[in-house]
């Protein structure tokens, strides 16, 4: 890997105490309702603490969220099982940061530029004022991927282009 491209990396250590204890509490929250009452309501709930109102994102010209496929219905079963509990349990620290520092040079932190100050948003500039980096802006929001997949990939092109990738 050359390049990696962080977008909206969700690491609770740069939230503010309070933020990080409700953090916690919502993964706890939502791991439970996704084994009670199954994906979409985990991924509602964990949505709104994040900002994202699914019923009403914004979408370039042509663009649309498609049906999930079983390969990605897989990875959410991976994210919320796995990957959501481990958020309020492993928490990044200075040995952690001090490797990631030393890899720097080819990470790009980046935000959506919709993503109106979330909590994804915060712990995005947060580790970027602890590494020295800075925040590359992407259109749409957290999910801008999907919902401006073409402006999305131009914008991926200059970040990369810049750098020399």
């Amino acid at each position: 890997m050359d390049t990696l491209v962080a977008h909206e990396p969700s690491e609770f250590l740069f939230l503010i105490e309070e933020e990080r204890a409700e953090a916690g509490q919502v993964v706890l929250t939502a791991y439970e309702t996704y084994k009670k009452e199954g994906f979409g309501a985990a991924m509602s709930r964990w949505a709104a603490f994040n900002g994202i109102d699914y019923g009403n994102l914004e979408f370039e010209p042509g663009a649309q969220l498609s049906p999930m496929t079983d390969e990605q219905l897989a990875n959410i079963d991976f994210f919320i099982t796995h990957e959501m509990p481990a958020y309020s349990t492993v928490q990044l620290d200075e040995s952690g940061l001090d490797v990631v520092r030393a890899e720097k040079g080819r990470l790009v932190l980046a935000t959506g530029t919709a993503s109106e100050r979330n909590w994804s948003y915060r712990c995005t500039h947060g580790l970027a004022a602890r590494l020295g980096l800075p925040v590359e802006e992407f259109p749409g929001g957290h999910v801008g991927l999907k919902t401006h997949p073409t402006a999305f990939a131009t914008r991926l092109r200059e970040v990369l282009r810049a750098r020399g990738r």
